[in-house]
Formats: structure tokens, C-alpha cells, sequence
């Protein structure tokens, strides 16, 4: 039995020590869930950067072609634009969970890791920079092709 000096704490769910232990399993749980995740929204992205790419690969044959082809280029130059919206979302939810996890981090002492998640939450910003100049500048090079063939281009939001 311990002395008055040496007494251990303990609370409803046992010695200290085993409910530190608890939250950091619960903690390290949360990572590997926040972990999953970001890889989930990594796929995603390059996913969805692969079909912006195909896209704007039949945008580019589409504009070019003939008029008859004038209605296929519309509905692919929509898609293209929801496909990059979509890009878009992806790398904002990524930044997102990076930041939550270099918190997370924090919170739980690894300075470390908080760092490499707020670098990995950098490069979504950078992405997200980088996709929506391409979204400018495909739109440029879409209206552009369309305003050659001489039909008034359809703006969607």
C-alpha cells in the first residue's frame, strides 16, 4: 500500500496513467482516421486531375472540329468545368484536413508532425492555386476556340 507521499491518482476509469493512455490511443486512432482520410482526398484529386486532363484533351478536338461537332464541345467543355470544379473542392478539403491534423498534432506534442501537416496543408493551397489558373486559362483557351467557330459560347457558373 502506498504512503500519503506516494499515493497514486486515480478517477472513474482507473489509475491515471491508464486514462492518459486511453486518450492517447483514442488520439492516435484520430490520426490514422484523419491519415485515411487525406490519402482518400490525395486519390481523389489525382483522379479527378487525370479526367480534367482527358477533358480538356476532347475540349481541345471538339473546338476545333467542325460545327456539327459545336454541341459535343459545349457538353464537353461543361464537364470540363465541373470535373475542375470538383479539383477544386478536392484540394480545399485536403488543406482542410491537414490543418486539423498539424492542430492535432500540436495538441498532442509532436511539433514534427504538426509541421510536415501544415507543409502537406501548403502544398493543397499551392495546388488549388495552381488549378484554378489552369481552370482561367482553359476557359480563355475554350472561349477563344469557340468564339472562332462563330456561335455565342454558353456560360455556366
Amino acid at each position: 500500500m502506498a504512503s500519503e507521499g506516494e499515493r497514486q491518482a486515480t478517477g472513474p476509469s482507473g489509475m491515471l496513467a491508464q486514462r492518459v493512455g486511453d486518450h492517447v490511443a483514442s488520439a492516435d486512432l484520430l490520426l490514422r482516421q484523419s491519415h485515411q482520410a487525406v490519402e482518400g482526398v490525395r486519390a481523389r484529386v489525382q483522379q479527378t486531375h487525370r479526367r480534367v486532363e482527358q477533358t480538356f484533351r476532347r475540349v481541345q478536338e471538339a473546338a476545333g472540329g467542325v460545327l456539327a461537332a459545336q454541341g459535343s464541345a459545349t457538353e464537353v467543355t461543361e464537364r470540363f468545368r465541373q470535373i475542375k470544379q470538383r479539383e477544386l473542392a478536392a484540394h480545399l478539403a485536403a488543406e482542410a484536413l491537414h490543418e486539423r491534423a498539424a492542430e492535432l498534432q500540436e495538441r498532442l506534442g509532436h511539433p514534427e508532425r504538426a509541421a510536415e501537416a501544415r507543409r502537406q496543408a501548403e502544398q493543397a493551397r499551392a495546388w488549388y492555386r495552381l488549378a484554378g489558373e489552369e481552370l482561367v486559362d482553359y476557359q480563355a483557351r475554350i472561349w477563344a476556340a469557340t468564339d472562332k467557330s462563330g456561335k455565342a459560347p454558353t456560360r455556366s457558373s
